[in-house]
């Protein structure tokens, strides 16, 4: 017997689809439906200047995301373009005389977020450097994650020990040789680039929050009082930090806890 439907909520839009080979813009309507046994799935339907019958069978028939890995192939040249362009910023938080660099980077992340997906995106004053907020909302989503990393980077000094310009990133081995390529602007870069790659795909089923500070290898002096002003802003479910590590480039790792840090200099004399 045929199970009655409802529908959760219908919009239209522009989705880009992966058909064929090929990644399009198309205007389509969205509908998700509910069966009476709960299950959900989403329809598509063309609305725009693709509304041909084949076009629009294959939107709804063959819609299926590119690999991973293939969109990450297909695109490797433009993500490190855009990763390279924020390494190229001497973000330096420890130095005043970078001032204008922190406010010059916050704001190219502001750029790169938008062309990412996000709906929305801001550079937000503290009472240090700027912080650079965003989010995508999707509507009927009842989850929200937030991703926190940083832009500002540790001075390179001693400068002679570099084999190339520390702000100029040189790709030896497969490696990126640069300040800042691993600390924090390299792993930013993969959280936002897997952000994109589910926006892209209409994967995305949970809402996303993004907010980047430019103090954290100074300590975060401003941080505490942005968070206390701004709590409803940032409320989430779920904080994904950007600014963690790997046991080793063959095991993926999950860092579940942070403790916080202390150390020590000592200087034999």
């Amino acid at each position: 017997m045929k199970q009655k439907t409802k529908n959760i909520f219908h919009q239209e839009q522009t989705k880009r689809i992966y058909i064929k080979g090929k990644i399009h813009d198309v205007s389509v309507g969205m509908k998700e439906i509910q069966l009476q046994n709960g299950q959900k799935f989403i329809t598509y339907d063309t609305l725009g200047p693709y509304g041909d019958a084949d076009f629009k069978h294959d939107i709804k028939h063959s819609f299926h995301p590119m690999p991973i890995k293939t969109y990450i192939a297909q695109n490797e040249e433009r993500i490190l373009k855009e990763l390279f362009s924020l390494i190229r910023i001497p973000s330096i938080s420890a130095l005043p005389k970078r001032k204008d660099d922190m406010v010059r980077c916050a704001k190219r992340w502001k750029e790169l977020l938008l062309e990412a997906g996000v709906d929305r995106a801001e550079i937000m004053p503290s009472a240090g450097n700027p912080l650079v907020y965003a989010e995508k909302m999707i509507p009927g989503a009842t989850k929200t994650v937030l991703i926190y990393s940083h832009y500002d980077v540790m001075p390179a000094e001693p400068l002679e020990l570099w084999h190339s310009n520390p702000f100029e990133p040189e790709v030896r081995d497969g490696k990126i040789f640069a300040r800042g390529a691993d600390d924090d602007k390299g792993q930013a870069m993969i959280q936002v680039k897997a952000f994109e790659y589910l926006v892209t795909h209409d994967l995305l089923r949970h809402n996303v929050k993004f907010i980047f500070e430019g103090e954290e290898e100074i300590g975060s002096p401003s941080l505490g009082d942005f968070l206390q002003d701004h709590k409803e802003l940032l409320k989430a479910d779920i904080i994904l930090v950007s600014d963690t590590s790997m046991l080793s480039a063959e095991l993926p790792s999950l860092t579940t806890g942070l403790r916080g840090l202390a150390y020590w200099q000592v200087e034999v004399t």
